[in-house]
């Protein structure tokens, strides 16, 4: 999966940070899926927002409907490399980016450690 060029503005206050080359790595919700998070004998998932946490302490989210449901699942994904080259350690490998937000930078995360699944609510039956 690849994510085209892309300028990094922050949220806040619109300020330009940096170009970003190409980005291509593995779609988030594959890992979720490879993680077991939709099980087909429970209908918990559908009400699943997903927790990422970064090195830093910085955390974004993410729900299911907008991974499993919704074209922003096409392009959240765990980057592996940038422009023509592998990103190492040195580049905040694990990289976690949000290809089709408005605005990427409140969800470009680097140093990522871990995903967190919460369930809200209860079910209604």
């Amino acid at each position: 999966m690849s994510i085209e060029p892309f300028d990094l503005v922050c949220f806040s206050t619109g300020r330009y940070i940096r170009p970003m080359s190409s980005y291509r790595g593995v779609p988030l919700r594959v890992l979720l899926d490879h993680a077991g998070v939709c099980r087909p004998d429970n209908t918990d998932f559908k009400r699943t927002v997903f927790l990422a946490h970064a090195h830093d302490g910085y955390a974004v989210t993410f729900s299911w409907h907008e991974l499993f449901n919704m074209p922003v699942g096409d392009q959240a994904i765990i980057v592996y490399a940038c422009g023509d080259r592998d990103l190492g350690i040195e580049d905040g490998l694990p990289v976690l980016v949000s290809g089709a937000d408005k605005v990427h930078a409140p969800r470009h995360m680097k140093c990522l450690v871990r995903v967190d699944a919460h369930v809200l609510g209860a079910a209604h039956r």
